[in-house]
């Protein structure tokens, strides 16, 4: 069982699945959860998805180096080390936390970094709404995804309990890994805002992360602050001291 945050970071990576593996399960549970087997229209429903996590953040062009399928692959490499540690096992994430899991495929699937007009949780929920309910999910269930991809939304209150408590702990699960791994990955979500000024870029960077650290929790569940919070506040000041350098250079 993970303990440490070095445990869970171990755990989340050798867990992780791969794309074949996601598709087979996003299929049998299409199966599983509607009223009559539909392989043909699961498998194409999960290509077009994974096809739209290679979409272009802006119309510059600029490709996914963060949000990409492999970030989704991340997630759900960290929420199975969760039920481990919380179950013993994650096969019990499927049977009972089909809504959560289905809502990490889906919650990037639309980015956009440069129309202010569009809210890319909003989007991507709508993509979530019309692919889940056209092959046969439930309302319920259907709702229950949307209101957790836009509980990603991190500016705005979660409204879904713990479920959101995991999903928005997921979706920021970078900041709380090792320092390395850290600043492996914030280049990768630097260039997908490639076409924003540089000067604008540092103080929009600042400003956000500054304000993770003055709330003093980046994660609201209770098991990621006590296993990653640490190490998350400690890259953040980390970061924001290089982004300030950066930026003192340019003045």
């Amino acid at each position: 069982m993970p303990s440490s945050n070095s445990d869970i970071c171990r755990t989340a990576k050798n867990i992780r699945p791969n794309i074949a593996a996601v598709k087979s399960d996003f299929c049998q549970m299409v199966s599983h959860m509607t009223d009559w087997e539909r392989h043909a229209e699961a498998s194409h429903a999960f290509d077009d998805l994974v096809g739209r996590y290679s979409n272009p953040t802006n119309k510059h062009g600029s490709r996914r180096q963060y949000h990409s399928f492999d970030h989704v692959l991340d997630c759900i490499g960290w929420i199975r080390a969760f039920y481990i540690h919380e179950c013993g096992a994650h096969d019990a994430l499927l049977e009972h936390a089909s809504a959560l899991w289905m809502a990490i495929l889906y919650h990037d699937c639309v980015y956009i970094t440069d129309d202010p007009s569009i809210c890319s949780e909003v989007e991507s929920a709508a993509v979530a709404l019309r692919a889940l309910s056209s092959l046969g999910f439930s309302y319920k269930f259907v709702t229950q995804v949307v209101e957790l991809i836009l509980a990603t939304h991190h500016a705005r209150p979660n409204l879904c309990g713990e479920n959101g408590e995991l999903i928005r702990a997921i979706d920021l699960h970078n900041f709380g890994t090792s320092l390395e791994e850290f600043r492996k990955t914030s280049p990768k979500v630097e260039s997908e805002y490639g076409h924003v000024p540089r000067r604008m870029f540092l103080e929009g960077r600042i400003k956000f992360m500054n304000g993770l650290i003055a709330s003093g929790r980046v994660y609201e569940h209770p098991f990621f602050f006590a296993n990653m919070e640490e190490a998350a506040q400690r890259n953040l000041r980390d970061h924001v001291d290089d982004l300030k350098r950066e930026l003192a250079d340019l003045k």
